[in-house]
């Protein structure tokens, strides 16, 4: 009977970050956030969270985390994520997605989440890069 093998623990951010194009570094900890927020229910504005709905909601980003690595970037390779680089991939997100206004960035958002969906590997192909993409809101129609 074959022992599972123990998993390897990425211990810096940068470690991954030569394998994608600059926007998808920002976008796998913007992805990371929301799905651990879905999950445990959190909010922006959640001041009063019991400290152990926190440790939880902090447990599902490392595994969020390591479950998008797997699945797009590391091919299924049995990974986990250390603190250490949960906390440097919270920083690199805060410190690098484009500050911009939030109709541009949510349109980026949507057209980042379409090409994710349509491309498994994302160190094969890359999406086209925010600062090269023009975007036009159109005003509703009434």
């Amino acid at each position: 009977m074959n022992q599972p093998t123990s998993p390897q623990i990425l211990e810096h951010y940068d470690s991954i970050c030569p394998l994608i194009s600059e926007d998808l570094r920002w976008f796998l900890v913007y992805e990371t956030l929301v799905m651990a927020k879905e999950a445990f229910q959190m909010q922006d504005d959640d001041k009063q969270v019991p400290e152990s709905k926190k440790e939880l909601y902090h447990i599902g980003l490392r595994l969020y985390l390591a479950r998008l690595i797997r699945a797009h970037i590391l091919m299924g390779q049995n990974i986990e994520v250390s603190e250490n680089f949960l906390l440097e991939a919270l920083n690199y997100g805060q410190t690098y997605t484009p500050q911009h206004p939030i109709y541009e960035l949510g349109c980026y958002l949507d057209y980042l989440e379409t090409w994710s969906d349509n491309h498994q590997d994302w160190t094969k192909e890359s999406p086209q890069a925010f600062d090269h993409l023009d975007i036009v809101v159109m005003p509703e129609t009434l």
